[in-house]
């Protein structure tokens, strides 16, 4: 039986692997009503936050405001579920406190788009102002796009449910530059 000459991994194939995989899990990710909804609330706080911070507040100001703010978010409602479960008997075992943290995460994931959408304008034009209000419009494409995956995975396939869905989540993300407008 003869060898067969096998392709080497090139560091290009490495990259073309590593971003087939991160793309297969986020097209699995948020498969529950929670963690789209997790999403969603994370997106939404960072937003809000963003708006209160930058008003009299730094870059560096405004991104741990949104940091904090989440992480204090994120740890409050995955204690709430841990108590919840542990009203209705449920053991909360190392494993069930772990898994409960996970299911949050996306929480942080949603979140962490306009936290760096800030950055990367902000920081090299010294335009905090410029760089809330373009973090503030991602969030808003962001909370569309969960809003339609929420229409999708409810089963609501037409283009009408998706759009419906879409804009009554971007409609939150609105209310959100509404506010900023209104502030400054």
């Amino acid at each position: 039986m003869e060898d067969v000459p096998t392709a080497e991994a090139t560091p290009a194939t490495h990259r073309a692997a590593w971003w087939d995989r991160l793309l297969h899990e986020q097209r699995s990710a948020w498969h529950t009503e929670r963690e789209v909804a997790a999403a969603v609330l994370g997106t939404l706080v960072a937003a809000s936050v963003m708006v209160g911070a930058s008003i009299h507040g730094t870059l560096f100001d405004t991104e741990l405001d949104v940091l904090i703010t989440l992480a204090v978010y994120w740890v409050a409602e995955r204690y709430a579920e841990l108590l919840a479960a542990s009203a209705q008997a449920e053991p909360l075992t190392p494993k069930r406190v772990a898994a409960e943290l996970v299911r949050g995460w996306p929480m942080l994931e949603a979140a962490l788009l306009p936290a760096v959408v800030l950055l990367v304008v902000a920081l090299p034009t010294h335009r905090l102002q410029a760089g809330t209000l373009t973090a503030l419009f991602v969030a808003t494409v962001l909370l569309g796009s969960l809003g339609r995956l929420a229409a999708r995975r409810a089963g609501r396939h037409g283009p009408a449910a998706a759009l419906a869905w879409a804009g009554s989540a971007a409609l939150l993300g609105g209310v959100v530059i509404v506010l900023k407008f209104s502030l400054h």
